[in-house]
């Protein structure tokens, strides 16, 4: 009989602590005995939390502002119908896209790292990997949520463009304000990750190789707000 580890994976409130202070050793545990169900409800619930605290008059001033780019009648509209069905689905969007977003995420990294460059990862190692850094995604939507209230902007994010007011409005700000300054928290992290799963791989490699996607998907998404504007 093997005898037990002598280090056992902690429980989930330490690990969410560790994914702040100590990650290298949590990523360590992690390879070792990959969990992700529990960090990965955390994010789904967190999610639920923020969009939830959001106020019905954004949901409706969204609404309203969709309607007149439209081109039809507001008066034509049951708003406030609209508006109850577009906040209760925006929180199960925002829910289920956590868990979603792990498990691509994940998918992404297995295929990079392990299919094409041949690391020693699998996919339940990158999930928990994943799941747990977006922790730090979805504790800085939560802690974004009343500047959000207070500025009347759901989309409102801290970003690299937060920093740069000077900069005009156009493709260059737009791209610039998608770069959400806690999921390049994340995406360090996840490269952190993706080290300690494989020994041979360098955090500089894989935090360039995760960087480039993530800076190719905010460029499609500054393409479609800039097609939808």
């Amino acid at each position: 009989m093997s005898d037990p580890s002598p280090h056992p994976l902690p429980g989930l409130p330490r690990r969410v602590l560790a994914v702040f202070f100590s990650p290298g050793g949590l990523f360590e545990q992690l390879r070792d005995k990959p969990a992700w169900g529990g960090a990965m409800l955390l994010v789904v619930v967190l999610n639920l939390v923020t969009v939830s605290l959001m106020p019905a008059e954004l949901f409706e001033e969204q609404v309203r502002t969709s309607i007149e780019q439209s081109g039809a009648d507001t008066s034509d509209v049951p708003i406030d119908t609209m508006v109850t069905i577009g906040r209760f689905s925006g929180i199960a969007v925002a829910g289920v896209m956590g868990a979603v977003a792990a498990f691509a995420i994940a998918a992404i990294m297995l295929f990079v790292f392990a299919t094409l460059l041949g690391d020693s990862g699998r996919y339940r190692q990158y999930l928990s990997v994943a799941a747990h850094t977006l922790i730090v995604s979805s504790v800085g939507g939560l802690l974004v949520a009343p500047l959000r209230i207070s500025q009347g902007d759901m989309q409102l994010m801290l970003s690299i463009g937060t920093f740069l007011p000077f900069l005009e409005d156009g493709t260059l700000r737009t791209f610039l304000n998608m770069l959400d300054l806690f999921t390049l928290w994340a995406v360090m992290l996840a490269a952190l990750g993706v080290s300690k799963i494989h020994a041979g791989r360098n955090w500089g490699a894989a935090f360039a190789i995760l960087m480039a996607f993530w800076l190719v998907f905010s460029a499609g998404m500054t393409a479609l707000a800039s097609l939808g504007s």
